[in-house]
């Protein structure tokens, strides 16, 4: 099965829909949105579905960064180090 770049962002969104449920925790329905990318997938491939999450994901991370970077009128690397330094505090 052959899917395009589009349905990996779509499944991407998707997912992080799910996630805006309960982000603190895995809502069932987060967990439904995985299963289905990974392992309910028509062609039976779960690396195919991890893969083509990852780079939905990618894309999608991608465009938010743009996107966020026109917001407060920064350079996408300022805005990537922001959030390094970020979590970089966290460990």
């Amino acid at each position: 099965m052959t899917t395009s770049p589009s349905d990996g962002v779509r499944h991407a969104i998707e997912l992080m829909t799910s996630w805006l449920e309960s982000p603190d925790a895995l809502s069932d329905l987060y967990v439904l949105r995985l299963r289905s990318n990974l392992a309910d997938r028509a062609d039976g491939d779960p690396i195919a579905g991890a893969v083509e999450l990852v780079m939905g994901m990618t894309e999608l991370c991608g465009a938010l960064l743009v996107t966020l970077s026109e917001a407060i009128a920064a350079p996408e690397s300022e805005v990537l180090q922001r959030f390094a330094l970020l979590y970089a505090d966290q460990d």
